[in-house]
């Protein structure tokens, strides 16, 4: 079993059973939000996450100027919105068109890793969940 959900998993070895990668899971991806409970896969994305969709004055700042910040820790990028953004993390980092650019709504609390096997087994798409979420925040 690998870890694909961040560019620093990728270089890992493999994890020698499914228990050794839930707790790198829990241990690395679990960051969880104070106010709505959502779990984001880094810090960072748990900072954006707390800006963009809980922070009041962010939409009035949005409107004024470049506001959206790029996923990549340490790009100091920031763009117009979220479809900005997706064209700057393509362009200028390699992103694939599959990623989930949502990731930033987060996932429910029934934890990350467990909503991957949950939704392989379904035939889910990350997208799918994470819009049927946006719409309930």
């Amino acid at each position: 079993i690998t870890c694909s959900l961040s560019n620093a998993c990728s270089s890992l070895p493999p994890f020698s059973s499914r228990a050794a990668y839930k707790d790198h899971c829990r241990s690395i991806h679990h960051n969880p939000c104070s106010i709505c409970k959502r779990i984001l896969p880094s810090k960072h994305l748990l900072d954006l996450h707390l800006k963009e969709l809980h922070d009041s004055f962010f939409s009035v700042l949005a409107e004024r100027e470049n506001s959206y910040e790029c996923f990549v820790e340490g790009c100091v990028r920031k763009c117009s919105g979220p479809f900005k953004r997706k064209l700057h993390l393509m362009d200028a980092h390699q992103f694939p068109h599959s990623f989930d650019f949502h990731v930033i709504l987060g996932y429910v609390f029934v934890g990350f890793c467990r909503y991957q096997r949950f939704a392989k087994k379904r035939g889910i798409t990350f997208q799918t969940k994470v819009v049927k979420l946006h719409r309930r925040i």
